[in-house]
């Protein structure tokens, strides 16, 4: 799935050196562990800083991404 437009403005704070990737595996709130998902589904590739991706990976709400973010960003 595709980042929406104004979204992946919005999500894209941080230089790619800082960012980790990882996919929403799962979704029951809008907020979890700090970080906002609310303009997120499940399924969606967020660009996430190191710390945010390590909660959501570690929380079993996201899974990593392999590969570099720049074949993904639209």
């Amino acid at each position: 799935m595709a980042m929406r437009g104004g979204e992946a403005n919005r999500r894209w704070r941080h230089s790619r050196r800082d960012v980790a990737p990882v996919r929403l595996t799962q979704k029951y709130a809008d907020i979890v562990d700090g970080v906002d998902l609310s303009d997120s589904d499940v399924g969606d590739r967020l660009p996430l800083s190191p710390r945010e991706a390590q909660l959501l990976v570690a929380e079993g709400w996201a899974e990593p991404l392999r590969g570099r973010s720049s074949d993904w960003i639209t």
